[in-house]
């Protein structure tokens, strides 16, 4: 299940892939690509969102929350 989401996300653009020898084996490593990069950004912002709204929900604050 990794390998298929390593692959799709590879597919998209959102990270590449290079092989590298370790030990005297081969091993594929993965890094974000610009494109990826920018999506992490959006996709961290979404998370922060909604943590922030979950925990005004489970500690009694307004929606949005106030510093």
């Amino acid at each position: 299940m990794v390998y298929l989401a390593l692959h799709q996300l590879e597919r998209g653009g959102l990270i590449a892939s290079d092989w590298q020898t370790v030990g005297g084996r081969r091993r594929r490593s993965y890094h974000l690509t610009p494109a990826g990069h920018a999506a992490l950004g959006e996709q961290r912002a979404v998370w922060d969102q909604f943590s922030t709204a979950v925990t005004a929900l489970l500690t009694g604050r307004t929606w949005p929350a106030t510093a």
